[in-house]
């Protein structure tokens, strides 16, 4: 054991409350847009007078005789204002794209009403990046920091990536952990990717030293009263759980489960997390790493063939001998190391940090800035993000945590990334390649900058912009009908030249077919471009609206002249779900349409959710679903922008049921639009807040009778916390009161006149509780509006298109649990599962869904407040159900 005294190698963690930082930009391409044959957008003086109507043959009739001409000659299938109320001097004329346009702008030029005819133009898309779907991916700042979007969109990672986490262990069970841990399969003997108790037989069957090191292995071995009550302290052995936490929070920095619509995102998406536990907590409460057990950790990291070792702590002084060995020999094998510069704000060397055989991270601040307490000096190597990073938690949560023990695996999560790109690159290489597309900072003593993940593996031709057209002119791909897959390609700056350059598409998807599948460019320098327009197909299968994805295969030589090839994973849209969900939310940094899109999943709805800050063009989108759900946790003073409301006006008009809900919008809105306040919500604002957690329905209500919210506990988004009170107006019905002591104090309303059905809730819909007994869930609530809204489940509107899937459930372990288990799901293709955990009386007492890609290890975590005795697991997949028992003993 070598516990320093005077200068411990103590761990760095240091709690902060998260601090949100605008998205960065990253630096674009140009290139020339391109024009749309058989569209013209044409500006009148003023709103035209005339009509446009179809005959029984489906021709377009005008009620002017000239244009009456010029629509027959055209053969136009369209002709009319689709910018809406606001833009009615517009119409677009849409025809043959056979027909030259050159004859009818003149012809349409000539008229002394026209101010202008304008060609339609279409424009691959900004930078292609990939934003996962993990509900707590806005709350992670880093990743925009460092553009790790850009970075998922060339490369996620490989399985056969792993990076070596030294510390105080891992809480390997955890939901965004379990999945992305490294298994040793020697001795997996049941082969079920996990460590239970068929894996135990005191052997060590692949002859490397340990028996039954089937997750990684435990080296602690301190004396009794060194370490904290309640730690693991003695006795090295093959479980290397996380008492205090630091290790966990490490893990899931680097490679937390990513695009599983659960909790956080890791640098090193799709790479695998080794347990290596030599720390621990000391009895005076700091985290300490032991280097006899560290060096026996890299020693064995070295024999198991890692790739990247991630070390949080360190202290002044040097290493000793055997560890810097040790650090060597991992060296030499083409383990690349990283290690924390350290948090006391000094710029004396840190160490392992400063060893010449590991690269040392500092860490910056959510301002782009170094961070004040970070280490620096000429032996850092880079900076990476290290200030307010959510990350799992030993608990099985999520918590915030600063400090280059963060910045640290965020790093090392990158180095994963440029390890499944570049297997065969050690340190050198590796420690070249990020510094030298490193963002520029202030600071001295920071290394090269800041890391940009995006960068540093864009180190090949790479697609960077991605575009879809459907036959009908439309963005989104339809079902059954050939359109156009664009991919626009480049070399970054600085990549020198590639040579023999190929590109070649294919899908796991066989309902997916391509018109041509192979392109050869050749050889390209640095800033070269070019474009790749592919005809493209998607069969029906049992969606109205599904993301299929392309694989983009590009190989060739680089500017060494070696050769490489590596994928990128293309997300398409097709199709159209029945519902869109817009979230507003800018403040709880929690993506609270996961809350939305889970409940209606589970009604059978499809469904797909955006972010309101990424769309453009608004009323062209909302005109396509027959349900639009607004949803924002707190207003402020841009949640609906100039004539906003209006679009929304003229999709209720046309017949869009929409569904708007948020804490502060009547507020915000009395003050920036108090007209569509009263008309089109229908509602008077009448105090700021309602000092209420429940809320109830109205008797005698079509939707809302018999109904009762919660709004706080762990059933729902932590976001209500002054909703607003409202009045109804002269046409709107109540739908919910703060107390029924005084019925005119509403929390919604439903707003009905002619055609206009909206449903107003003045409360967070996200917030409602739903894992209580005998309250209305928000789940329930969707089901009788959508009820009332004559609106049909997608399984019930295409029952003959539904495939039913494989699906499997395995034995749930540890079984009996003290509080979390893992169960094995199996599919045939990927499909959303249905969990929920029911006591023996029938009650629920757990739900969650997840996607499930073929065969996946998923993690339940029961509520601490059930007691001792037998619940049910219960698995829904497509009307396929399995049931599995466990006991629960505490």
């Amino acid at each position: 054991m070598n516990r320093m005294q005077a200068k411990p190698f103590f761990l760095f963690l240091m709690i902060l409350f998260i601090v949100l930082v605008p998205i960065l930009s990253y630096a674009q391409q140009d290139f020339s847009r391109q024009e749309i044959p058989g569209v013209l957008v044409i500006e009148f003086v003023q709103e035209p007078s005339f009509t446009v109507m179809e005959n029984h043959s489906g021709a377009l009739l005008c009620s002017d005789t000239e244009l009456n001409d010029l629509l027959r000659e055209t053969s136009a299938r369209s002709f009319q204002a689709e910018f809406g109320h606001l833009m009615p001097q517009y119409y677009v004329l849409r025809f043959s794209p056979e027909m030259t346009s050159t004859y009818v702008v003149e012809a349409l030029s000539q008229r002394s009403d026209v101010v202008n005819v304008y060609h339609d133009y279409r424009v691959p898309t900004s930078l292609f990046t990939v934003e996962p779907d993990d509900n707590l991916f806005s709350s992670q700042w880093h990743h925009p920091a460092i553009n790790s979007t850009r970075s998922w969109a060339i490369s996620q990672g490989s399985e056969d990536v792993i990076i070596g986490i030294l510390d105080t262990g891992v809480n390997y069970e955890h939901e965004d952990l379990a999945e992305v841990i490294w298994v040793n399969e020697a001795e997996d003997l049941n082969g079920n990717g996990i460590l239970d108790e068929e894996d135990i037989n005191n052997f060590d069957d692949d002859g490397n030293g340990y028996d039954d090191d089937v997750i990684g292995w435990d080296w602690v071995n301190i004396a009794e009263g060194e370490y904290y009550p309640g730690e693991d302290g003695t006795d090295p052995d093959n479980d290397p759980v996380d008492f205090d936490g630091h290790g966990t929070h490490c893990s899931g920095d680097a490679a937390a489960v990513t695009n599983n619509h659960v909790g956080v995102a890791g640098t090193g998406w799709g790479c695998r997390v080794g347990c290596l536990r030599a720390g621990y907590t000391g009895d005076d409460g700091r985290g300490y790493v032991d280097l006899t057990g560290a060096t026996s950790a890299i020693t064995y990291a070295t024999t198991m063939d890692f790739d990247v070792i991630s070390m949080s702590f360190g202290g002044e002084g040097g290493d000793p001998p055997y560890f810097s060995m040790a650090i060597g020999l991992a060296a030499d094998a083409g383990i690349v190391l990283v290690a924390a510069a350290g948090n006391s704000g000094s710029t004396i060397p840190h160490y392992p940090a400063a060893n010449p055989n590991v690269i040392a991270v500092a860490a910056s601040s959510t301002s782009g800035h170094l961070a004040n307490w970070s280490n620096r000096g000429d032996w850092v190597s880079i900076t990476a993000p290290g200030s307010s990073i959510l990350s799992t938690t030993q608990d099985g949560n999520y918590g915030n945590a600063s400090g280059t023990s963060m910045s640290t695996p965020v790093l090392a999560g990158v180095v994963g990334q440029l390890k499944a790109l570049r297997p065969e690159w050690g340190r050198v290489r590796i420690e070249e390649r990020i510094q030298n597309t490193a963002q520029p900072m202030e600071e001295a003593g920071v290394g090269a900058g800041l890391v940009d993940a995006g960068a540093a593996v864009d180190m090949f031709v790479s697609v960077d912009s991605v575009w879809t057209v459907a036959d009908n002119g439309f963005e989104r791909l339809l079902y059954d009908e050939e359109g156009t897959l664009g991919l626009h390609w480049w070399m970054l700056f600085g990549n020198g030249l590639n040579f023999d350059v190929a590109m070649t598409l294919s899908s796991e998807n066989e309902r997916v077919s391509f018109g041509e599948d192979s392109l050869y460019i050749g050889m390209v320098l640095e800033t070269n471009s070019g474009t790749w327009e592919i005809p493209v197909t998607v069969e029906r299968g049992s969606a109205t609206y599904e993301t299929v994805i392309i694989d983009v295969e590009i190989s060739g030589l680089d500017n060494f002249n070696d050769p490489y090839s590596y994928t990128q994973h293309i997300p398409v849209r097709v199709g159209q779900a029945q519902v869109l969900v817009l979230d507003y939310d800018n403040v709880t940094g929690e993506r609270i349409d996961y809350w939305y899109t889970t409940s209606l999943t589970n009604l059978g709805y499809s469904c797909e959710s955006l972010q309101r800050w990424t769309v453009t063009g608004l009323e062209g989108l909302l005109n396509s679903y027959p349900v639009v759900i607004t949803a924002t946790g707190q207003a402020n003073e841009t949640i609906f922008g100039p004539g906003e409301m209006q679009v929304y006006a003229d999709y209720v008009n046309n017949g869009g049921k929409w569904l708007v809900t948020g804490q502060n919008i009547a507020n915000y809105m009395l003050y920036a639009d108090p007209s569509a306040l009263d008309t089109l919500l229908g509602v008077g604002f009448n105090s700021a807040n309602a000092n209420q957690g429940v809320i109830r329905g109205i008797a005698d209500n079509s939707i809302s009778d018999g109904m009762m919210f919660i709004l706080a506990g762990e059933g729902g988004a932590d976001n209500s916390h002054d909703p607003d009170v409202i009045t109804a107006g002269e046409t709107a019905e109540p739908l919910f009161v703060w107390n029924t002591s005084n019925m005119d104090l509403l929390g919604g309303v439903r707003n009905y006149v002619g055609d206009n059905d909206l449903v107003f809730l003045s409360f967070s819909l996200e917030s409602v509780n739903d894992s209580l007994e005998d309250v209305t869930g928000r789940q329930e609530f969707l089901d009788v509006l959508f009820t009332e809204w004559q609106i049909t489940g997608v399984e019930e509107e295409h029952p003959e298109t539904a495939v039913p899937l494989q699906f499997a459930l395995g034995t749930p372990w540890p079984n009996p649990t003290n509080g979390s288990f893992i169960v094995p799901v199996q599919v045939g293709s990927t499909g959303n599962v249905r969990m929920a955990l029911y006591n023996i009386l029938g009650q629920r007492v757990w739900q969650s869904e997840r996607m499930i890609q073929a065969s996946q290890r998923v993690v339940v975590a029961m509520p601490s407040n059930l007691s001792s005795g037998t619940y049910l697991l219960n698995a829904m997949l497509d009307g396929q159900s399995i049931t599995r028992r466990i006991v629960l003993l505490k």
